[in-house]
């Protein structure tokens, strides 16, 4: 059967690269391409649901991986599948239906319909009808086929078991909080309101047995008045209450409904309290005191889009009292699982932003019975799980000085795990300046006796005590990285808040590593099983997701494509047998299309680099193509990315479109030293294009530059250093580092940090001529091609005023140039008339200058 899979599979392959008469791709044709939504597995791995959306419509297709039976449903959504496996369901024709998988039965279940889902196990199928403008909640038995109803339903949560559900309804002016045990027992009823109130803003604990909700007067109020705790609904229920009145509350604060948490430990509840604005907050339009004794720009009380100063509190059900957990010196808090400590920070102690890049703090670890302070680390990157709490909550694991490091929080010890081991732990390919990064985030084994650690290619497994040093794959053998799947992992008990959310592995159990091969970008999947053995499921040179694998990991559902072949659904078995559940776009075989290759050059230090090369597939080589060369920082990752054909694209650009109408185009990966942004560019995408030159049939006087953003920048100081490109086209660029690094963007924050911890990897002195010489706008007399412009009025990352500049220097000195302004467009544009505008001008464009077609009409 293997056998005859991968033959189906070769003979499919075979035909997108053999079928003849192939015709060339129109705009007219775009619209032929779908792309795959909804695409879920059942949990026992027989039956897969997955739609196909096309420009004017969708299908809905069923799937059985044992009979290889398939169904479709027109303009059907909305699918999913039962617990256990035994039913079917998606949404048509404004009605819910459902699907006996067992007895092959369809069952309409109800119209209008805005919300359902399997609970209780898979028992019971609840459903919610909204009827001019009331909401009933329905719970079918799925084995009876009774049902009971509940009406005037305002809003709803179940458990995380999805054993209870907690409801509020409205009658005679009044609103009530119920519960429900799902075929347990009658509702009980946990509050009642008065007129004036409702109730919603529903958290439940992880254990299924606390529930917290607010009060609101129905007058429209952003702010709560009441928050309830229930608890003891097997037995007695006991309901608690913070009022908005509460004197514990500290003056000058008030009650929110943000980021509440129910932590592990029962009568514990961590909820956001917000500071009032001051007078001078509130007036908009007093004057503004800038001073020089500030450590930010603006000042804190200025910033253009302020957050709201929030701070957690933690609520003591039983004895009523509040305890701070973070403070005005330090705002950002997260609480051990035990509620005993609290991880602590302030993003501006470490400012000025130029010497943090809003990024790097120093972190504290907070006693929250005494409020004393421990420090943790004076300098630490805020992202990229640096900082993670064990799932028990008595260790830190950081990252410093590319070692990883645990802190004991009781013994106030820290202690290096990774010291004396050859290998590096850090990011091989990083080049910005600031911290550098580790490979890739750790995980916490379930009981916080230790972590797994990845090298650049490897997984570690490292106890806490540091006497354990155990090697989990074989990368570095084979310039093979590994790395832990990471979405089928489940998140320890702790609030997700400034990013620090825990993931934590069980060796218990079978791990899905991700494989990627460092030369050749190839990927794949492999089972790490608990007595140390892998087993790979797929190793080859195409872009592989995991869409959905099985609690056991015995199937999957992967989504597989590479820049030649379209996506498509495969269902892959532990024992290595694979099922095409579906290609989609199969009438791409009737056009011209294309392939990509990986190539790799030197530039001018020797640095082996890599670049994405993508062609016509039916290129002649006695002929000569144009080149368009699109780039941003490393692009080489992007070889198997596949890209429908399409006019409407955020940024105007899109590489099928250009390869499948003649065109080669090269991805070039870019690497960067200190002080030289631009003439690292300029020296990595010459030495990849002269390396194309040699091998390819280039036209060498048809070569255009493409770049948006940051590569808008690379872009603009190329055009000012090299002849070698007759055109390109810049997309919302930067071009006068000065004025760049001493504004601010949209957003409110100081470009500073951008240019000392950023893309632009400068550190000289804004006023030294090391400084700005890469700035394009000092240089901008020696552009010979001309060059087309775009940008949006309300773009937020760059100020498009930095477009207009580079288009009034080429219009005083007379140079060819065109700029488009799209007003209320942001970075990347929203708006698909915008889209496709932009793409049929970017495309007029190369067609016109790199092809000699006639311009188009709105050119010059």
């Amino acid at each position: 059967m293997r056998y005859f899979i991968l033959f189906l599979i070769f003979i499919v392959e075979v035909g997108y690269g053999q079928m003849t008469a192939k015709r060339q791709l129109t705009p007219d044709d775009y619209r032929k391409w779908s792309s795959f939504e909804q695409s879920i597995m059942s949990k026992d791995g027989q039956w897969v649901s997955y739609s196909l959306k096309w420009e004017q419509n969708d299908t809905l297709y069923l799937y059985s991986t044992v009979t290889k039976e398939r169904l479709q449903f027109a303009h059907a959504r909305w699918n999913s599948f039962s617990p256990k496996s035994d039913w079917f369901s998606y949404y048509q024709n404004d009605s819910l239906r459902l699907r006996d998988l067992k007895r092959k039965k369809e069952l309409f279940v109800s119209k209008g319909v805005v919300d359902y889902g399997f609970v209780a196990g898979g028992n019971y199928l609840y459903y919610v009808t909204a009827i001019e403008g009331t909401k009933v909640l329905h719970l079918r038995n799925m084995k009876s086929g009774s049902a009971t109803q509940i009406s005037s339903v305002e809003s709803y949560q179940f458990s995380p078991d999805q054993s209870k559900i907690a409801y509020v309804t409205r009658a005679n002016g009044r609103s009530t909080v119920a519960l429900l045990q799902i075929g347990i027992s009658e509702p009980i009823v946990l509050v009642k309101g008065k007129e004036e109130s409702t109730f919603k803003d529903y958290t439940w604990d992880a254990a299924n047995d606390v529930l917290t909700f607010f009060e609101y007067d129905t007058v429209p109020s952003q702010y709560p008045k009441r928050l309830y705790w229930c608890t003891g609904f097997d037995n007695r229920v006991l309901v608690k209450q913070l009022d908005s009145t509460f004197e514990g509350i500290p003056s000058g604060y008030r009650m929110t409904y943000n980021f509440l948490y129910l932590p592990e430990v029962k009568g514990k509840v961590l909820l956001s309290l917000e500071a009032l604005p001051s007078p001078s907050e509130l007036d908009k339009k007093a004057v503004q005191i800038w001073k020089s004794t500030d450590l930010t720009v603006p000042p804190k009380a200025y910033k253009k889009h302020k957050g709201r100063s929030l701070f957690w509190y933690s609520w003591d059900v039983y004895q009523n009292t509040l305890l701070a957990v973070a403070d005005s010196e330090h705002d950002n808090a997260i609480l051990t699982s035990d509620t005993q400590y609290a991880l602590v920070s302030n993003n501006d102690e470490l400012a000025p932003l130029y010497k943090s890049s809003g990024e790097i703090m120093a972190y504290y670890v907070k006693e929250m019975a005494t409020g004393k302070k421990v420090l943790l680390s004076d300098k630490q990157k805020a992202f990229e799980n640096q900082v993670m709490l064990s799932p028990k909550g008595n260790c830190i694991a950081y990252f410093r000085d590319g070692e990883w490091w645990v802190y004991d929080i009781v013994k106030q010890e820290h202690r290096c795990l990774t010291k004396g081991m050859e290998v590096s732990f850090e990011r091989k390919d990083y080049d910005q300046l600031d911290i550098v990064p580790p490979a890739s985030s750790p995980f916490w084994l379930t009981d916080g006796s230790g972590l797994v650690i990845s090298d650049h290619y490897d997984l570690w497994l490292i106890t806490i005590d540091g006497q354990t040093k155990r090697r989990l794959t074989n990368g570095a053998k084979h310039k093979t990285i590994y790395r832990i799947y990471e979405s089928l992992l489940t998140s320890a008990p702790n609030p997700s808040y400034y990013g620090l959310r825990t993931k934590v592995v069980d060796f218990r159990k079978s791990l899905l590593l991700t494989i990627e091969n460092e030369a050749t970008l190839s990927h794949g999947i492999c089972v790490l099983m608990p007595n140390g053995k892998m087993n790979t499921l797929i190793n080859r040179e195409r872009t592989i997701h995991v869409i959905q694998a099985t609690d056991d990991l015995n199937h999957f559902l992967i989504l597989e494509f590479d820049f030649a072949m379209p996506p498509r659904l495969l269902y892959v078995s532990s024992k290595g047998e694979e099922a095409i559940v579906c290609q989609s776009n199969p009438q791409q075989a009737q056009f011209k299309w294309g392939k990509s290759k990986l190539i790799t050059y030197q530039n001018k230090d020797g640095k082996l680099l890599k670049g994405a090369l993508f062609y016509p597939d039916d290129y002649d080589a006695q002929k000569e193509y144009p080149l368009l060369v699109s780039i941003y920082e490393k692009k080489s990752g992007e070889v198997f990315d596949y890209t429908a054909p399409s006019q409407e694209n955020n940024n105007g650009f899109n590489i099928t479109n250009f390869v499948t109408n003649g065109y080669f185009v090269l991805y070039p990966d870019i690497t960067y030293g200190v002080n030289t942004p631009g003439d690292d560019a300029l020296d990595c995408v010459t030495a990849a294009v002269t390396s194309v030159l040699k091998d390819y049939p280039i036209a060498k006087h048809s070569i255009g530059l493409i770049g948006h953003s940051f590569g808008g920048y690379e872009t603009s100081y190329i055009m000012t250093q090299s002849s070698f490109f007759k055109t390109a086209v810049i997309g919302a660029p930067s071009i006068d580092l000065t004025s760049g690094y001493l504004t601010m963007d949209g957003h409110g924050v100081s470009n500073m940090w951008r240019y000392e911890f950023g893309q632009y990897r400068t550190t000289a002195p804004f006023y030294e001529k090391t400084f700005y010489r890469n700035s394009p706008l000092l240089h901008v007399q020696n552009v010979t091609s001309p060059v087309l412009i775009w940008t949006g009025t309300e773009d937020l990352q760059l100020d498009w005023l930095h477009s207009v500049k580079l288009y009034n220097a080429l219009w005083r000195l007379g140079k060819k140039s065109t700029l488009l302004v799209y007003p209320g467009e942001g970075h990347v544009f929203a708006d698909t008339k915008n889209q496709r505008d932009l793409t049929h001008k970017i495309e007029d464009w190369f067609d016109y200058y790199l092809k000699g077609k006639l311009n188009a009409e709105w050119m010059e």
